[in-house]
């Protein structure tokens, strides 16, 4: 199989802003974004065969299995198109130490990048998110709040913080992430292509991890340019 060039997997645990990095990562780069959890939740709303499988799984509180992930994973990129793509952006694969020789075997990754972010930062972080469960609309507490306390903008509806954001229940998430990623750190750091970022805030990492990546890929925009540059 082809190997798509030069492909980087980008490791975090929920929370930890890997969806604002990786969307920067695919804006500066010709890397084409590549996310396993996007993958999955489409089969789950199509509610067809591999979709219930992951839906029966998921509500088991069960991995899915490493066989079905590659599987799924495999068959979405023989449907994409790569032109104009130097790489993949590997996010949500690999998630064990047995996906890992898959992909490595695969997809010969250049760089691992793992955000290293506190748990007690994400648990705060999430903490501090409500949503408008009919349309979907997120708030943050922080950073985007709604104009008046606890109502949606739009409707006037309340707002709610989801179930599985509760800090009890991230903490366990944020844990479990742990407990499954630490072999492939280890696997990664002997290989020699493990980078660890760590902090607190996105943009405080993204200049650091821009600079990582471009010393193996030549970037399409500079860190100043683009829709998230930081000036």
């Amino acid at each position: 199989m082809k190997r798509f060039g030069k492909n980087i997997i980008l490791l975090a645990p929920p929370g930890a802003g890997k969806g604002t990095v990786s969307s920067r990562i695919h804006e500066h780069f010709y890397l084409k974004h590549v996310s396993t959890g996007d993958i999955m939740r489409s089969h789950v709303k199509e509610k067809n065969e591999v979709g219930l499988s992951v839906d029966a799984a998921l509500k088991e509180g069960k991995l899915v299995s490493d066989e079905l992930v590659m599987d799924v994973f495999l068959e979405h990129l023989s449907t994409m198109d790569f032109q104009d793509c130097e790489g993949l952006l590997l996010d949500g694969v690999p998630r064990t130490i047995k996906q890992a020789y898959s992909v490595q075997e695969i997809f010969d990754p250049k760089l691992v990048v793992n955000m290293n972010v506190p748990f007690s930062e994400i648990v705060s972080r999430l903490s501090k998110r409500l949503v408008h469960k009919r349309s979907g609309r997120v708030y943050n507490l922080d950073f985007s709040p709604p104009k008046v306390t606890g109502k949606d903008d739009i409707t006037g509806e309340d707002l709610e913080l989801r179930a599985d954001d509760q800090p009890e229940v991230v903490l366990k998430r944020l844990n479990d992430f742990k407990k499954i990623t630490h072999p492939l750190l280890d696997y990664y750091d002997t290989l020699g292509i493990l980078r660890v970022f760590t902090g607190t805030e996105t943009n405080v990492l993204w200049p650091h991890i821009y600079s990582a990546i471009a010393r193996i890929i030549t970037p399409r925009l500079s860190l100043e340019e683009g829709s998230t540059a930081i000036i």
